[in-house]
């Protein structure tokens, strides 16, 4: 897909794997029922009742400093436990380290001011489904705790676990045909998909999913944002393309005068040495 295709592409088109649209589901149909059907299905376990702490949750400890927006962002009431959902259709080499960060910013947001009792922080999964193999294992689902290099039976018991779920997976083990499912349908959120998957979780999603995408105020939205952010890349790139030209300008001037400059010195020692100087007297006469 062209980056000017990419860039015209209706809100119907999008699949939950697109941050955009995940986030309006989200936003808009994310009961806290459905979350909890997201991550029992994703994590393969059953849960208690959740609360949605917010959504679209924005999370900074310091204004001056980067922060991020946590797409689907939930807390399990009975073992305080706190989920965050986010999915990414790209692979940017950065993932490892922005779910570190992520965790580093729930962690600072759970320790109230004065508070020097580190065991009030909660456990915390964050998954990131991704529409890549990041890890290129073939697995649907891969899980991460911290445990000792030197026997893996030993944790470190910080209770913080990251998952990566793959819609290109083709290992099923470990995994139940309804992740590999609802994986698809991430990947490939049509109609079609759905009924083909014989779960029924799957089914429900895209009767939630189909208003919102068919949305004439959501699909303009959508567009508007569009095509500002194409807008800005066009203004970008042409505003770079003229510095570059003009670099490009003053560069080869700069050039064009080094070696006419060179060329002079060679053509003027050429003469020298014609007329008879010796390199003695050529190397008194550049020296002055």
């Amino acid at each position: 897909m062209s980056s000017e295709s990419r860039y015209k592409r209706k809100l119907s088109d999008l699949s939950l794997i697109d941050d955009y649209l995940f986030g309006l589901f989200i936003q808009e149909a994310g009961s806290e029922e459905i979350l909890k059907g997201l991550i029992e299905r994703m994590l393969g376990v059953k849960i208690s009742k959740i609360s949605l702490k917010q959504k679209q949750h924005d999370i900074s400890n310091d204004p001056d400093y980067h922060g991020v927006r946590l797409d689907a962002f939930v807390q399990e009431e009975t073992s305080n436990t706190l989920y965050d959902i986010e999915v990414q259709t790209v692979n940017t080499k950065n993932i490892p380290k922005r779910m570190r960060f992520y965790q580093s910013l729930i962690d600072r947001e759970q320790m109230p001011s004065g508070e020097f009792d580190y065991n009030v922080l909660p456990k915390t999964v964050i998954i990131f489904v991704t529409d890549f193999d990041l890890f290129s294992q073939g697995l649907y689902r891969y899980t991460f705790e911290n445990v000792c290099l030197e026997n893996n039976s030993v944790k470190l018991g910080d209770e913080s676990i990251k998952v990566v779920l793959n819609t290109k997976g083709n290992n099923s083990k470990g995994v139940s045909d309804e992740l590999i499912e609802l994986l698809k349908y991430f990947h490939n959120s049509t109609k079609e998909t759905a009924e083909n998957a014989s779960s029924d979780f799957v089914k429900r999603l895209d009767k939630m999913l189909e208003p919102i995408k068919n949305s004439s105020k959501f699909g303009g939205e959508f567009m508007s944002i569009q095509e500002k952010i194409y807008t800005e890349k066009k203004i970008s790139r042409e505003e770079g393309i003229q510095i570059g030209e003009k670099r490009g300008k003053e560069e080869g001037i700069q050039i064009g005068e080094k070696r006419g400059k060179e060329e002079g010195i060679q053509e003027m020692l050429e003469k020298m040495r014609k007329s008879g100087m010796s390199e003695e007297q050529i190397k008194l006469i550049l020296a002055n």
